[in-house]
């Protein structure tokens, strides 16, 4: 069967400074028509961070949406015209005051493909080392802790993690780690 829906038409309900929300009809499979609403988010990257002592950093930010803080892996949202990759290094610094020598692209995700065409870039920083302190976002709070990665990787098997980003990321880093694509 073709899956492949084709957009009718869009409209664009609302624009903001994060993202846009538009209604498009499509046509589906079955040639009948539906209402799709989405949101239109730039493109992100997020960063599983290993120190020489083979710690992960993890950030403790509030998520307001949710109304709670969440331990979550450094990430962020790319500007205009970045790299993943520069993406990715300068969140990490900006977020933990650490930087890496060693990078590795392991991965993209979509955390929700149900409503949100966005695309997080996950990488894989190896020996992870502190050059300053965090400079956050001026409304970004975020606190910086080191943590065991295997005790992160059950945190995240059982639900402790809830971030979609965070733990789709701990767990292919683990998968990667178990088959030797991958060294800490």
């Amino acid at each position: 069967m073709h899956l492949v829906e084709q957009t009718l038409n869009s409209k664009t309900a609302y624009s903001g400074k994060i993202f846009t929300i538009k209604t498009d009809t499509v046509t589906l499979p079955n040639k009948k028509t539906a209402t799709r609403e989405l949101a239109l988010k730039q493109n992100a990257t997020c960063v599983i961070a290993i120190t020489k002592s083979k710690k992960i950093i993890l950030v403790n930010q509030y998520r307001y949406a949710v109304k709670r803080c969440l331990w979550e892996v450094p990430a962020g949202k790319m500007d205009s015209n970045e790299t993943p990759l520069h993406c990715a290094k300068r969140e990490l610094l900006e977020e933990t005051g650490f930087k890496s020598n060693n990078w590795t692209k392991i991965g993209l995700t979509a955390p929700c493909p149900g409503f949100c065409n966005e695309l997080i870039h996950i990488f894989f920083a190896k020996n992870a080392f502190k050059v300053c302190e965090p400079k956050p976002d001026p409304d970004e709070f975020v606190e910086t802790h080191l943590f065991d990665f295997n005790e992160i990787v059950q945190q995240a098997a059982y639900g402790q993690i809830i971030d979609s980003k965070t733990t789709c990321s701990i767990l292919r880093t683990h998968f990667l780690i178990l088959n030797n694509t991958l060294q800490i």
